[in-house]
């Protein structure tokens, strides 16, 4: 949260916040509820959600001070896994995930250039003249 931010836009801010995450877990109860023909009353409704944003604060609150340990301004991966370490469920579905980022990554460098256009020289046989594909929008055409 900004340290300039009157507080009462951060109270607005944090009520949106409470509301739309009431609004989730109610969603998420009644599909569990649902699918487990059971029902849960707007108090247990209530409590999940208040448990949930605190820990939400608690986390952001871990991350910020992780990236600051680090010397860094911006939170990365190895601080939510940080922060996540004593649940091995959720740190290996964070590595999962993290491996699939690395993988779409390195895949869409090796489909881009940064910013040049991609070109596939194939070498003809001796008679005949080189042959240049580039596959730039931006190339004339006339």
């Amino acid at each position: 949260m900004a340290a300039h931010e009157p507080e009462e836009d951060r109270l607005t801010r944090q009520q949106r916040l409470k509301a739309a995450l009431h609004y989730a877990v109610g969603r998420a109860c009644e599909d569990v509820g649902r699918a487990n023909n059971v029902s849960f009353t707007r108090e247990v409704i209530a409590a999940v959600t208040e448990t949930t944003f605190q820990k939400c604060e608690a986390f952001s609150v871990d991350l910020e001070l992780f990236a600051k340990h680090a010397k860094r301004l911006t939170i990365n991966s190895d601080d939510v896994k940080l922060a996540c370490r004593r649940n091995d469920q959720l740190c290996s579905i964070l590595n999962e995930e993290e491996q699939k980022l690395k993988m779409a990554k390195a895949k869409d460098s090796a489909a881009t250039t940064k910013g040049k256009s991609k070109k596939l020289v194939v070498k003809p046989p001796k008679d005949q003249p080189m042959v240049i594909l580039d596959d730039d929008d931006d190339s004339d055409q006339k």
